[in-house]
């Protein structure tokens, strides 16, 4: 199995309230050696869900909806610079 570490840059946008913020969530991308892909995401080095999915999305801190997250980059190791979103797409249910 093939693990290439990385960083994604989320944005939150509060739907509820005007409340916006951004959070780096450390990734890793699996690949496995049926030539699938697993994604796992680390915040702060604490395993978390994905930010993109309704189980993993964080709570606003001013209102308490929770909130999911848009990738705006991701950079993987040996990446000179961060990829565009729609270079890698976006993990929407």
């Amino acid at each position: 199995m093939v693990v290439e570490p990385g960083v994604e840059t989320v944005e939150f946008i509060c739907a509820r309230c005007p409340r916006r913020w951004v959070r780096e969530y450390e990734l890793r991308l699996c690949h496995l050696p049926s030539g699938g892909m697993r994604e796992y995401y680390r915040l702060n080095g604490l395993p978390v869900m994905p930010p993109y999915s309704d189980c993993g999305a964080p709570p606003c801190r001013a209102c308490g909806s929770p909130v999911r997250g848009r990738l705006m980059t991701r950079r993987l190791s040996g990446t000179e610079a961060p990829t565009p979103p729609e270079a890698v797409g976006t993990a929407e249910d």
